[in-house]
């Protein structure tokens, strides 16, 4: 398989060694993606010549493992670069703050000079968009440059998938930033990871944040959650996975999932529930009651959070996610206490120390 790459294009007067842009390459690159920081000439007087010329000099290839983050004027850059090659399929962009005009108050007379070029000169809107349909843009709520209205227009113009972030400025190096999660979870998005927190025997995130896949493939310690579903009957509800899952394909097991980064475990559980079996609910209704450590070398390792929760629905009022499942079903608690304890095979649930003691904890709460 190619090396994903990743060319990231700063803002007006930065530079790759500021900001934010360290923090999101060290993470790229932790998940085996190449990362071209570029160094713009002329940083304090960009210009779309020498801005385009350096990135156009920089990438060899363009393909669909190629993929561009850009900090404002960066993003610019990229638009302009995109509308001069000839048109083919690329993996993504993600856009921090992009804009077609600034806000006029907080423009000087040289500003202003400076910009008028970016501003007044045409994009070929609709070249640069069939580039990819993997398009986002990340907007803050009080940027002082950019005004929110811009992303109607990235949406309009580009088909920018947009999301915003309170508070956060411009989010340069000139606010203070140095990290922003919500950037590096679009850029894995992008880039098709699904994200999570490395984390200690504690489960207290390590900083690292690498792709579920790489976790897996190396026993990497990250968080899951886990549901039982208990209705008045003393049933439990149990899903069919899918086919295709890596895991346990076709087995029945519960409503359960990955802690993305960033991600508290209470919230997880509650956007798996949603996310599985349609069911909407909140933080009352859960009651953690146990927490077990799987760890192995070759195969997943996590921190299992285990919860409680009372439903009485119907199963045909369910609604399943069928990408992950197949089914679901009530089943009495004891026949999948039975099952579990004797390792049916076509049951997830395994009858180690740690989850017979879980099922006596369990037995209580369901009684």
């Amino acid at each position: 398989m190619d090396l994903k790459k990743v060319f990231m294009v700063h803002c007006w007067s930065g530079n790759s060694n500021v900001g934010w842009y360290p923090w999101l390459q060290k993470h790229l690159e932790n998940n085996g993606v190449e990362v071209v920081a570029l160094n713009m000439p002329n940083p304090d007087t960009p210009s779309i010549d020498e801005w385009v010329d350096t990135l156009s000099s920089s990438i060899s290839i363009l393909d669909e493992e190629t993929y561009f983050v850009g900090h404002s004027i960066g993003c610019q850059t990229i638009l302009r670069y995109l509308e001069k090659q000839e048109l083919t399929n690329i993996g993504g962009i993600l856009f921090v703050t992009p804009w077609f005009s600034l806000l006029p108050e907080r423009m000087d007379e040289e500003s202003n000079i400076i910009a008028s070029p970016w501003i007044e000169t045409p994009i070929d809107m609709e070249k640069v968009k069939q580039f990819t349909n993997s398009k986002y843009a990340i907007f803050s709520t009080d940027d002082f440059y950019v005004s929110i209205e811009q992303a109607t227009e990235f949406y309009k113009k580009l088909g920018f998938c947009c999301h915003f972030v309170e508070n956060m400025g411009h989010m340069s190096f000139e606010d203070g930033i140095e990290c922003v999660p919500e950037i590096l979870l679009m850029c894995g998005k992008m880039l098709g990871f699904e994200l999570l927190d490395e984390v200690d025997a504690s489960g207290h995130p390590t900083g690292r944040v690498l792709d579920k896949e790489m976790m897996h493939d190396r026993g990497i310690l990250h968080r899951e959650v886990a549901l039982f579903l208990i209705n008045s009957k003393h049933e439990v509800l149990m899903e069919r996975r899918s086919p295709n899952k890596r895991f346990n394909p076709n087995c029945w097991g519960l409503i359960a999932g990955h802690v993305d980064a960033f991600e508290s475990i209470n919230s997880a559980m509650l956007r798996e529930l949603k996310e599985e079996v349609g069911l909407e609910a909140t933080f009352d209704d859960l009651l953690l009651f146990d927490c077990i450590l799987h760890q192995s070398s070759n195969r997943n390792s996590c921190l299992s959070y285990e919860y409680f929760m009372r439903c009485d629905k119907n199963i045909e009022d369910f609604v399943i996610q069928v990408e992950e499942l197949s089914e679901v079903k009530w089943v009495p608690f004891e026949e999948f206490k039975e099952k579990s304890l004797r390792e049916d095979e076509t049951y997830t649930f395994r009858a180690t120390k740690e989850n017979i003691e879980k099922l006596e904890k369990l037995e209580r709460l369901v009684y």
